[in-house]
């Protein structure tokens, strides 16, 4: 079983599926455990879950979000409604494994998603690379050791070699509905 483990995080879906999953085959007697330390970084412009979670609070306030529209780095990690306070959310994860929380820097972000790419010839998307440079933080602040057993979340390898590469369609929804009669709307449009 990993050590650590590293993830970009908006809603928090990924983490707590890792967790969850370490903890039956642990479990399960496949593994021994602990179940990895969960690390998880935002947008240092947009970061909910970082707030709460240095605060110490179980649950998310209004103030732990930006008070006004902010222009990020990674939009894929920007969620209003983040799945921390609930039962087995992010904030259960955090507190069953110690886990720790990050913002990076858009400059950050951006050095690290050059790195790998140099490094390991493949494009990588934003979440990934404020990931990456989350691990770097904890490595240079001593959060965890270079030889630790890590696994990181990177996440949309080679999507710009593939539009390169390949002609790509956008498929149009056939339906579009609103959360107030999206239930309606499908209904209808299925008769």
């Amino acid at each position: 079983m990993p050590e650590h483990y590293f993830q970009g995080i908006g809603g928090g879906p990924g983490p707590i599926g890792v967790h969850e999953m370490a903890e039956r085959l642990i479990e399960s007697g496949q593994f021994e455990g602990p179940a990895p330390r969960q690390h998880l970084s935002q947008n240092v412009e947009h970061s909910p879950i970082h707030h709460a979670w240095q605060a110490k609070r179980e649950q998310l306030i209004p103030e732990d979000f930006p008070s006004h529209d902010v222009e990020v780095y990674s939009d894929y990690l920007m969620n209003k409604g983040p799945a921390y306070g609930q039962v087995g959310g992010v904030h259960d994860i955090l507190k069953a494994s110690n886990g720790e929380t990050y913002v990076v820097e858009r400059n950050d972000a951006v050095t690290a998603k050059i790195l790998f790419e140099s490094i390991e010839g493949i494009d990588i998307m934003t979440p990934g690379a404020v990931a990456l440079a989350s691990l770097q933080q904890a490595l240079a602040s001593g959060e965890i050791a270079p030889s630790s057993c890590t696994v990181l979340n990177i996440s949309g390898g080679g999507v710009e070699r593939l539009k390169h590469e390949h002609a790509t369609t956008v498929v149009e929804p056939w339906l579009r509905v609103t959360k107030a009669n999206g239930a309606s709307m499908i209904l209808e449009a299925l008769q």
